[in-house]
């Protein structure tokens, strides 16, 4: 299980934060072990792809910033974690 630290306090999140949190609560729902490249994909694309929407040119820092804040809230890496990242910085 993939745990993280919290947020302090999601009500003054940023639009970051709010995407790091989602991709946490993916990385450390039950059965995503499970999931094949393809399904977790997909699922990981539609996070990230929302965040990255009004990002337009600067896509590729944007993605390189989440993939560290995403890095950084995970305390203990694991397969699955590293699997959503590698997604992430594609």
């Amino acid at each position: 299980m993939v745990t993280s630290k919290p947020v302090t306090n999601p009500r003054n999140a940023t639009p970051l934060e709010h995407t790091v949190d989602a991709l946490v609560t993916l990385a450390t729902s039950a059965g995503v072990e499970e999931l094949d490249d393809h399904a977790l994909r997909r699922r990981v694309n539609a996070i990230v792809d929302l965040y990255l929407v009004g990002f337009g040119v600067w896509t590729a820092s944007e993605r390189t910033r989440l993939a560290r804040a995403f890095k950084d809230r995970l305390v203990r890496p694991t397969q699955t974690g590293g699997r959503i990242l590698a997604m992430i910085t594609r």
